[in-house]
């Protein structure tokens, strides 16, 4: 992150003006791009603008892209720049062919210059009390402007060119340069993470075409193809042909990096624009109130542990209260012992889960421990002291790195809270034993319904 505004000290500025580059006779300096911005007003006629991920070279993990967050940054030297005069800073890509373009109005009102820019406008502020303002006005009235351009496409990665057409001449302002960087293939773990987030994304669809005909390209990234997308039309994108031509033959597109890289918009927090983008949530509300009441249903007749285990290997969601990045179903540790499941969440917590069947009684009349509540603790102890004793070994053993793991627990998932007495329950849940977290299995359907409460 950069913050632009900060008080620079006297014996900075000289450091400040080389390491901007600032020449007095150029009009425009490019700064590079930046993932967003934010704007602050400090004090009176002072603000502070603060630049996120500012740089000349930009990673994507899919192209083409539609630029709808990037933010370019440019320095405008209104000391240069002749009243009126309207600036055009032109986009090539490494063949010299055209892909966008930035136009920058420059006027005067009563003395303060202003600059305009996709919409926005950015009035210079002379407020004396600012070092950075000083900094700025000692090679001449130079403002900070930066702003998206909503319809710039990034076709493909590559080195993209900074153009400044004045008064009939071209000039060299900069580079951006576009690094394709795929993420690596989604394993099972993650997967079953995703089907256990209520808020994931089912389905991300993408839709390719062209501005002078009514070509269309139809995509869809998901962890698995679907008929249902397959009958509207839409293509899986592991199975997108090399390119997209469009019948009049002006979009061209090359879908090799979608093919490798699609699976990114998958993830977590994963929202970049390409074309025309939707992100289909997983589970719509009801669905989840659905899975949620069939699971009670279940726990209410069945006593089997392995029907419930089964239910929820088919349901993961049910295990959304664990937030899992991983989720692992019957992970075996170190050839001796099998947890029902583990999951490793986004703090780094590594829980291991044992799943003990509906009908388990819980506590004797006095509210005491039965043996078989008794036994499944001792089990995951077990468990435990041999991650204590072993603990790289197992954490290779499930294809994790130590780094990914600050902490392993676990839990034991038994019994009915409707079949105990609420004091009982809530008098063990107060006391919890160190490292074992304990749940009734209806109180992951209750957390389920919840959750589902929380959707739009």
């Amino acid at each position: 992150m950069v913050c632009w505004g900060v008080a620079i000290s006297e014996d900075q500025h000289e450091l400040g003006e080389m390491s901007l580059g600032i020449d007095p006779a150029s009009p425009v300096i490019f700064l590079g791009v930046a993932d967003g911005e934010k704007t602050e007003r400090q004090v009176a006629l002072l603000e502070s603008t603060s630049l996120f991920n500012l740089a000349h070279v930009k990673a994507h993990f899919s192209f083409p892209i539609l630029a709808r967050q990037a933010v370019w940054c440019f320095l405008i030297n209104f000391s240069a720049v002749d009243v009126g005069e309207t600036l055009v800073i032109r986009l090539t890509d490494d063949k010299g062919n055209e892909v966008g373009k930035f136009t920058i109005g420059a006027s005067s009102v009563v003395g303060v210059p202003v600059a305009t820019l996709g919409g926005q406008t950015v009035q210079a502020v002379a407020d004396q009390t600012s070092r950075h303002s000083q900094l700025l006005l000692d090679k001449g009235q130079w403002i900070l402007n930066a702003a998206p351009n909503r319809q710039l496409v990034i076709s493909e990665p590559g080195e993209y060119r900074l153009l400044l057409e004045r008064k009939g001449e071209l000039r060299y302002l900069g580079r951006v340069i576009y690094v394709f960087v795929p993420p690596p293939p989604l394993t099972e773990e993650q997967i079953s993470a995703l089907e256990s987030d209520p808020v994931s994304q089912g389905h991300v669809v993408i839709r390719l075409g062209c501005k002078h005909c009514p070509s269309e390209l139809k995509a869809y990234m998901s962890t698995k193809r679907s008929d249902e997308m397959a009958n509207s039309g839409h293509i899986y994108y592991l199975d997108l042909p090399d390119r997209f031509v469009c019948g009049c033959g002006k979009a061209n597109m090359n879908l090799e990096y979608l093919r490798q890289g699609g699976h990114g918009f998958l993830g977590r927090g994963a929202r970049i624009a390409v074309g025309d983008i939707s992100y289909v949530q997983r589970y719509a509300h009801s669905q989840l109130l659905e899975i949620a009441a069939q699971f009670l249903a279940l726990v209410q007749k069945e006593k089997k542990e392995e029907v419930i285990q089964k239910f929820l290997e088919n349901n993961k969601v049910l295990l959304a209260r664990f937030h899992a990045q991983r989720l692992f179903i019957k992970p075996r540790i170190l050839g001796k012992f099998n947890a029902d499941f583990a999951v490793l969440d986004s703090q780094g917590v590594l829980t291991l889960i044992e799943i003990e069947r509906p009908t388990l009684k819980l506590f004797k009349k006095n509210g005491h421990l039965r043996s078989q509540l008794n036994h499944a603790y001792e089990q995951v102890q077990d468990w435990l002291d041999e991650v204590a004793r072993h603990r790289a070994a197992v954490i290779e053993g499930l294809g994790l790195s130590a780094d990914q793991v600050l902490s392993i627990r676990g839990c034991v998932v038994a019994g009915r809270a409707k079949a105990e007495k609420r004091e009982h329950l809530r008098r063990h849940l107060s006391q919890p034993r160190p490292s074992i977290e304990f749940l009734t299995l209806d109180a992951l359907a209750d957390n389920l319904v919840s959750m589902a409460g929380e959707l739009p």
